[in-house]
């Protein structure tokens, strides 16, 4: 019985997802202990503020439209996405650079 769901496509595949997001979510388990010797809670509190923005800045630069890449049947289509992406990634980032983001200075 195992056997023949190991040979399932969609058990497989949802497998290999599975597995991958699991390993994901366990690397910052794992590295953990060893970060919060390293780094103090204001450097860990700096970088979620950075993560934060960076992950809304990921949204609006590529507007998810880099999963839709994989779906057209059409060439032309999936490249025309590819450079409105390229156009919108070029378009945030600038604005990114141009609103300077000054962290707080502390002794």
């Amino acid at each position: 019985m195992l056997t023949k769901l190991f040979k399932n496509k969609l058990f497989k595949n949802f497998a290999i997802l599975m597995t991958g997001t699991g390993l994901a979510q366990l690397m910052p388990e794992l590295t953990s202990p060893v970060l919060t010797r390293l780094y103090s809670q204001e450097d860990f509190g700096l970088f979620a503020t950075y993560a934060a923005i960076v992950s809304v800045l990921t949204i609006l630069a590529t507007a998810q439209y880099d999963i839709a890449i994989m779906m057209p049947k059409n060439k032309r289509i999936a490249f025309n996405l590819l450079v409105f992406i390229f156009i919108n990634s070029l378009i945030v980032s600038a604005l990114s650079a141009a609103i300077r983001i000054h962290p707080v200075n502390t002794p």
